[in-house]
Formats: C-alpha cells, sequence, structure tokens
C-alpha cells in the first residue's frame, strides 16, 4: 500500500508541471484601439469614447445632447396645487423628457469570425429626467420634478473590420438605444 502511495505521488509530480500553462497579460504586444461611437434613441443624440485592449475595452458615453423640452412655466395658477410629493391633479398628465445621461461600459470582443467582431458589453448608467405637467385642458405645461434614475445597462452589437487598422460597426445599447462605432487600431 505505501508503494502505491509513493508511485502515484511520483506520477502527479510528474504529470501536474507539464498541465501547467500561463496568460500572457502584458499588453505591449496585444492589439490595442481608440473606440468611439455615436447614436441616436429616446434619450437623445448619444456620443461616446474609449479604449480597447486585446478583448475587451472600457467605454464612456454621455446622452441628452441638443435634446429639447417644451416651454413650460415654473409659475403654477394658485387654483392648481401641482407638488413633486404628490400625484398630479384630474386634468394634468406627466410627461417625462431625458435632461441627461452618463454611462460606462465594459466590453468584450469575439474575433473567431474575421472580418466581422461580435461585441458585447454590460455597464452602469445614471440619468436625470425632467418631469412636467400637461395640462389637458388648456394644453400648459408646468414644472412638476425632477427624477434621477441609475442602473445596469447591456450592449451587444457587430463591427465590421476594413483594413488593418479600421473597424465600423453597430450596437444596440439598452440605454442608448441605436450606436455605430468606430474602431481605429493602433497595433
Amino acid at each position: 500500500m505505501k508503494n502505491i502511495k509513493i508511485k502515484i505521488a511520483i506520477i502527479i509530480f510528474l504529470i501536474i508541471p507539464n498541465l501547467t500553462f500561463s496568460i500572457d497579460f502584458s499588453i505591449n504586444d496585444k492589439e490595442q484601439a481608440f473606440i468611439g461611437d455615436i447614436g441616436i434613441g429616446n434619450v437623445g443624440i448619444s456620443i461616446g469614447a474609449g479604449y480597447r485592449i486585446w478583448f475587451g475595452s472600457l467605454s464612456i458615453g454621455y446622452a441628452g445632447l441638443f435634446n429639447t423640452i417644451p416651454a413650460y412655466s415654473m409659475q403654477i395658477p394658485q387654483n392648481y396645487k401641482i407638488r413633486p410629493n404628490e400625484p398630479l391633479p384630474n386634468g394634468f398628465r406627466e410627461d417625462s423628457y431625458v435632461a441627461n445621461m452618463i454611462n460606462i461600459d465594459l466590453n468584450f470582443y469575439y474575433e473567431n469570425f474575421l472580418p466581422f467582431i461580435l461585441t458585447g458589453g454590460i455597464g452602469y448608467y445614471s440619468q436625470s429626467d425632467t418631469l412636467t405637467a400637461y395640462h389637458l385642458e388648456t394644453k400648459s405645461r408646468y414644472y412638476y420634478k425632477s427624477v434621477n434614475s441609475s442602473g445596469i445597462c447591456y450592449s451587444i452589437g457587430a463591427e465590421y473590420q476594413i483594413n488593418d487598422i479600421i473597424s465600423i460597426g453597430a450596437l444596440f445599447h439598452s440605454r442608448r438605444s441605436l450606436l455605430v462605432r468606430f474602431t481605429y487600431f493602433l497595433f
């Protein structure tokens, strides 16, 4: 029995070093790129920028460029009781407009179908909305309140590598809607 344990120990010590492997996490010889995107959706026009190393990238985006909020009054007539902490009275409708949104995303790339590159990502967003009270009879708008929200967002899409240094793609982002992404590879 003692002989068998020694033989198993010798076999393990001979096999395990041959099964080990290492992953090179140095970025000197890995693919690197600048990424930028522009999009349009229910949050208005959005832009984003980031940096890619190997199979992942980190990007930051801003949405709400050139958003228009209809004219509204800050002065509420005395006969209406519109308070931010209470529901709107009868005859009013709540309208929401995105003021601005910022997000940060961690994206991943899958390049086994070159020249097509599949991409997906997960991130976090923070958004500020302006709510107005729309009077159905007079068609007047009054400031109601501002609402902040935040949470998890995701994206999925594909890019087409035009040549060794440029790719272009289309993505769907859960908060920023449709995006066009440009990638410039450094090496």
